[in-house]
């Protein structure tokens, strides 16, 4: 049974629309999209998380950034980026992405994280029921399962495009192990993100 798809008429525009089928037997559209992400952004719920500036960082596997996402709206991490200085070595540094820690230094010690703010400048919103921590060299996570495992060049900026999704009570951790013959490096993480309403 053929079934016709047919959009409403206005004055002047010659009558009833409809769908176009095409010979080969598919549906002909003129489609617009627009980016998840974006859209969050102009309705006041996309947030840049960061824990700004750790320095001092050494061959250690350091903590570097806890989040637990304590909101009712699900929160979709869309990139992880991070920033680290030059260091003595041409070799990447390792970035360990966690699902689901608990505990660890980094949670006991519990410093707050440097900036979560929205991405909508006219919003004051700012995740304010979630929990935020920034590490320093040589915290840990305790528990937790490896989720990603990345490379992260030095002197610079890599972003690295995750698309995982917190739904309440969730939590990220992310950890840094420069690659270094002698000295320390400085580093930041930063999560870029929005909500997913329900």
């Amino acid at each position: 049974m053929a079934i016709q798809i047919e959009g409403a008429s206005s004055a002047g525009d010659g009558g009833v629309k409809r769908a176009l089928v095409t010979n080969g037997g598919r549906l002909s559209v003129l489609a617009a999209s627009q980016d998840a992400s974006l859209v969050a952004a102009l309705n006041e719920n996309a947030y840049n998380i960061n824990t700004g500036v750790i320095t001092g960082l050494s061959t250690a596997d350091s903590a570097i950034l806890y989040y637990k996402h304590l909101e009712d709206s699900p929160l979709v991490v869309d990139t992880v980026v991070v920033g680290l200085t030059d260091a003595d070595t041409n070799n990447p540094h390792v970035v360990k992405i966690i699902k689901n820690p608990t505990a660890g230094t980094i949670v006991s010690g519990a410093s707050a994280g440097d900036i979560i703010i929205n991405r909508n400048f006219n919003s004051v919103d700012n995740l304010s029921s979630s929990t935020f921590y920034k590490g320093a060299n040589g915290n840990t996570f305790t528990d937790g399962t490896d989720y990603i495992l990345e490379y992260a060049g030095e002197n610079g900026r890599t972003t690295l495009p995750i698309a995982t999704v917190l739904k309440k009570g969730n939590s990220i951790g992310i950890t840094i192990t420069p690659s270094l013959a002698t000295g320390t490096i400085d580093g930041y993480v930063a999560l870029i993100t929005h909500s997913a309403e329900l």
